[in-house]
């Protein structure tokens, strides 16, 4: 999603979509199922949208990677997204970091 700031007004724009969108799992999908919340049912939740990621999803590591793309350098990390939870995802780009500095 792409975000213009005009002096005091935000407008948003749906992000561009992809080809290999189409073929994601979770594009027939409720999206509740990869952002979790409340409490008791957020594991449970969680562990779903995951194994439908990494068991199911043909296009996971293009969505991880363009989640990965979006993420860097922010802290708005929300939902599963290619399989990962926000906190994996941040350990991981940590990671990526530190690869790169090598």
């Amino acid at each position: 999603m792409g975000v213009q700031v005009y002096v005091d007004t935000v407008t948003f724009e749906p992000a561009e979509k992809e080809e290999w969108m189409a073929r994601a799992t979770c594009a027939n999908r409720d999206p509740q199922i990869f952002f979790s919340e409340g409490k008791g049912t957020v594991k449970a939740q969680t562990d779903a949208a995951k194994k439908i990621c990494n068991e199911i999803c043909t296009v996971r590591i293009e969505c991880l990677a363009r989640t990965m793309h979006q993420e860097k350098d922010t802290y708005r990390r929300f939902g599963v997204s290619g399989g990962l939870t926000p906190t994996e995802r941040e350990l991981l780009q940590r990671k990526l970091d530190q690869l790169q500095k090598q």
